[in-house]
């Protein structure tokens, strides 16, 4: 066994299926098609400014127009070929000011992609695209290869040696790990999982965090501008729109515990409402 997983390492190490100049070739041909799609084919991509370990900007030469419907087509196209994240929020901004004037977001092979079919009137566009996790860089697989070959080394010596002992059911958290207690969830912030009774659920790292400020703040207005400052704002730009998605997709997940309310305050921020449970149903 520890031959193959060094095997495989080196062989990751020495191919370079996704250097960082490929990831910026995918990058560049996003952009190539959608000013294609818009009937452009002379002016230029300009060069792809790398943000943050999983943050990508796409500039462009020209002013141009582009239909929701392409940009959500031509990204998944190009993305679900190659080996970034199935999980990523694409938002174009305008190159003045910097608002957001569309995004959608991809989470493995469902979309949110809001107005679809109505065309962007022409303008200086700049397009943002955020993974979920950063990006492992091929030069750095080989040790995440090995140190998974390691750990799966370990666990099959421990099994054998302690057969005796509960088996650990992969996905439910440690009992002894610490949890924030949200109404009648169990919020497991290290290991990115939400409790109920009815079962686990996972949590990106930004809903982590929301989660995080919500249950430190229960009954309290947090402002949009602090949730987006310390959420959003390490990624160099400030993206309302991913703020709204990210509060819709905690709702869902919390919604199986009926006292627990994330309220919009139009024009301020949300709050989260934790209901008290009547003496007779506790």
């Amino acid at each position: 066994m520890v031959v193959i997983v060094l095997s495989a390492g080196s062989l990751t190490v020495f191919t370079p299926r996704f250097s960082e100049s490929h990831k910026v070739l995918v990058m560049r041909s996003i952009g190539h098609e959608l000013l294609r799609s818009s009937g452009d084919s002379t002016s230029r991509v300009m060069p792809v400014r790398k943000l943050d370990d999983h943050v990508y900007l796409i500039e462009f030469e020209n002013n141009f127009s582009f239909s929701p419907d392409s940009l959500v087509k031509i990204a998944k196209q190009a993305l679900s070929k190659t080996e970034f994240p199935a999980q990523y929020a694409v938002h174009v901004m305008n190159c003045v000011d910097r608002n957001i004037v569309y995004g959608f977001e991809i989470t493995g092979r469902e979309a949110f992609a809001p107005c679809v079919g109505r065309i962007q009137p022409a303008g200086c566009y700049a397009v943002q695209i955020t993974f979920s996790e950063p990006i492992i860089p091929y030069n750095q697989s080989f040790l995440a290869v090995a140190l998974g070959g390691i750990t799966l080394i370990g666990l099959v010596i421990g099994f054998s040696r302690k057969r005796k002992e509960s088996p650990v059911v992969v996905g439910q958290p440690d009992a002894a790990t610490d949890f924030i207690s949200i109404g009648q969830y169990k919020f497991y912030e290290e290991k990115g999982l939400l409790q109920h009774a009815s079962g686990s659920v996972e949590l990106s790292r930004k809903e982590c965090t929301l989660l995080k400020l919500f249950a430190a703040n229960v009954n309290q207005l947090l402002m949009r501008d602090r949730l987006l400052k310390e959420v959003w704002e390490d990624e160099g730009v400030i993206t309302g729109r991913s703020l709204d998605m990210f509060v819709s997709k905690l709702r869902k997940k919390l919604a199986f515990d009926a006292s627990i309310k994330l309220v919009s305050v139009h024009g301020k921020g949300y709050r989260l409402e934790i209901s008290p449970v009547p003496e007779n149903q506790s």
